[in-house]
């Protein structure tokens, strides 16, 4: 898959925010045929240009923590270990 992708670095005060947005090429295959979980949204970005001053409506402060990833099926425990090379065939038949 290829992106187009935009970052956008603004400056507010002391203190600097980044964001980045990417946009699949039109075309281009797409895993979500063979790989549902793995679909991916694409994140546009308004157009705006180097210089251009921005108006700020609201700054708000969220403060929280990082979640784990989702356990692994066996079957994706299974699919994994055999991509990987990992085990013998009688191991990952358990």
């Amino acid at each position: 898959m290829h992106f187009t992708r935009t970052k956008i670095v603004i400056q507010l005060g002391p203190e600097t925010f980044t964001s980045i947005g990417r946009v699949m090429e039109q075309g281009e295959f797409s895993w979500v045929c063979v790989l549902p979980h793995y679909k991916m949204e694409d994140e546009v970005l308004p157009d705006i240009h180097q210089g251009e001053m921005l108006d700020v409506q609201k700054v708000e402060l969220y403060e929280g923590q990082t979640s784990p990833p989702d356990y692994l099926t066996e079957s994706d425990l299974i699919s994994l270990m055999e991509k990987n090379g990992i085990g013998t065939v009688s191991v990952r038949e358990v």
